[in-house]
């Protein structure tokens, strides 16, 4: 090729010249000119920016054989790095169109250089209209500055930035973002930028736009409410307090009420015993029986009165527990002999004898309910059971049964009546409730029976409530604390159950019952061993006892008072 220094043209950066040389020198001596060894910064980008050029100088000076190997590998590693640009551009692109959000990028200078579809629906522009443009030539002057703003503030602190930005898009609909953007640096600070994401948020705000309105509106109304309850409350107290006054009233009148009642019905007395003509002996009778149930009805409302306004006291004194059941007995009798019922008296053995409590009171309960029970029943009996109600967790019927502690009766009172609709169970009682308004046109009563007995079990320490199947009868429990006692000494020497059993041991009993129930009583009432007892069914009876003038209770209890008596239980059959 020659001896002759190879010459460059002086337009050629001075890295060419010292390539010039070093190719001079290779082709003088021969071997191979490696580029790297002659690399530096300036060289490399001075190489990548002027190899045609440089190599067409060539091909002219020095012919193509020294050439065609720099020129073969500086075309691979263009197209190799070109190739890599290409699907490392593909990549992010790819990337950038697969994020739903508007995503965008500018440079330094505030001129969008990418942004995906998202964005360019947002700002309802084309890709030419928005890449190389600045804020100002996108978006009206106000957003234009705020946006600008933004940036430089991001630009002079650096890292990220987020905020809440309320605009419009394209079609004029209000839009509400989350913007994050971030700076990125480049090889030089001209080449770094922004980049950022639009976070739709609309729906998210205007839901709780939504929810903040329905609490305003949830606010008013409960202020609302809340007045309305309170004018209620006032309203409430008013009625309360008129009731108080009214029940105040009846119970302080309560004497003047009943004192010309009585002298009604002791002169109706008096004249039913003088001996009148038949005719004014029946208006006499009627004038008695209305002052009765008058009395009944008045005896009824001043009682509750007296409760509601809470002047009915209990006193406890020393009572027997049979002996207020016999009483309740004998005072229904006479209406359950009328109608051929049959009372049953049902005391458990282990019953406290004598206990401290209100016997008046317990009585008026008993009566209540065995007075409804008959009241409602057509046919069949009337029961009332007693049992010292089992303590819990205790297999026995009481935990200590000869210690004087409390004792806990339990009273039911099951008839085998109309019974009550279960849908009216609850609303019993309240009261001047009844069972229906059939059964309230049937019957007589004020309908405040269950309501007081409720009140006067709760003042005794215990409780009542209901169970009954309508056409299957009615069965009421009540339940009351009571103080256990000794015997007192002025008492009868022989308690209830056991005044006979001396006389009993070695007898026979013949008791003639034809209630099953009635018989399962009396055989309880027998101490078991004191007399031989044979329970048969009895085909038909030939004469029919009468027993309508007492109780069974009653009968029986009178049996027990005489010692000299023969041991004869007798039964109503």
């Amino acid at each position: 090729m020659g001896n002759d220094r190879v010459s460059l043209p002086r337009q050629l950066p001075r890295a060419l010249r010292k390539l010039e040389a070093a190719v001079a020198a290779v082709l003088l001596v021969g071997g191979v000119l490696m580029l790297a060894d002659l690399a530096t910064s300036s060289l490399e980008t001075t190489l990548r920016e002027h190899v045609l050029l440089f190599s067409a100088f060539v091909l002219t000076t020095l012919g193509t054989a020294g050439v065609i190997w720099l020129l073969q590998d500086e075309r691979r590693r263009v197209k190799d790095a070109v190739e890599e640009m290409r699907v490392r551009e593909s990549i992010e692109a790819t990337l950038l169109e697969s994020v739903p959000n508007p995503v965008f990028s500018k440079n330094g200078d505030g001129v969008y250089i990418t942004c995906n579809d998202a964005f360019l629906e947002f700002v309802g522009r084309k890709r030419d209209e928005v890449i190389g443009k600045g804020v100002h030539e996108i978006f009206p002057p106000d957003r234009a500055r705020l946006y600008e703003r933004a940036d430089a503030e991001l630009f002079a602190r650096g890292g990220s930035q987020r905020y809440e930005h309320s605009t419009t898009d394209a079609r004029g609909v209000l839009r509400h973002f989350h913007i994050h953007k971030a700076v990125f640096r480049g090889a030089t600070p001209s080449e770094g930028g922004i980049v950022g994401v639009l976070n739709d948020v609309t729906e998210l705000v205007e839901e709780r736009s939504r929810l903040q309105t329905t609490q305003r509106a949830l606010e008013a109304s409960l202020a609302s409410k809340g007045e309305l309850l309170a004018q209620l409350e006032r309203a409430r107290s008013r009625a309360e307090a008129a009731s108080r006054a009214k029940s105040a009233f009846l119970a302080n009148m309560s004497h003047e009420i009943r004192t010309p009642l009585h002298a009604i019905l002791g002169m109706s007395e008096a004249l039913a015993d003088a001996g009148l003509p038949p005719a004014h002996l029946e208006a006499v009778e009627m004038i008695r029986t209305s002052g009765r149930a008058l009395d009944s009805v008045i005896r009824d409302i001043l009682d509750f009165s007296r409760i509601e306004a809470g002047k009915l006291a209990v006193i406890h004194e020393p009572m027997r527990v049979w002996q207020v059941v016999e009483e309740a007995l004998d005072i229904v009798a006479p209406l359950a002999a009328s109608k051929r019922l049959t009372l049953v008296p049902d005391i458990a053995r282990d019953v406290p004898e004598w206990v401290a409590s209100d016997p008046g009171r317990l009585r008026q309960i008993l009566v209540n309910l065995l007075g409804n029970a008959v009241k409602f029943t057509e046919r069949g009996e009337v029961v009332v059971h007693v049992r010292l109600q089992r303590a819990r967790g205790s297999k026995s019927a009481a935990t200590h049964d000869t210690a004087l502690g409390r004792a806990s009766i339990f009273f039911c009172v099951r008839d085998t009546g109309i019974g009550i609709p279960a849908s009216r169970v609850d609303a019993m009682l309240e009261p001047f409730q009844q069972g229906d308004s059939s059964t309230t046109r049937r019957h007589e009563g004020t309908g405040l029976g269950l309501a007081i007995s409720a009140s006067l079990a709760k003042l005794l320490g215990g409780s009542l409530r209901i169970r009954s199947r309508e056409g299957r009868g009615t069965s009421v429990i009540v339940t009351i604390e009571a103080q256990r006692l000794p015997r007192p000494v002025e008492a009868a020497t022989t308690p209830f159950l056991e005044a006979e059993q001396p006389e009993l041991r070695g007898k026979r009993a013949l008791c003639v019952i034809e209630v099953p129930t009635q018989a399962r009583a009396v055989r309880r009432m027998l101490t078991p061993g004191a007399c031989a007892w044979r329970c048969s069914r009895v085909p038909r009876i030939s004469r029919r006892i009468s027993t309508e003038a007492m109780s069974p209770m009653c009968s029986s209890s009178r049996a027990r008072r005489s010692a000299r008596r023969p041991a004869l239980l007798w039964a109503s059959v």
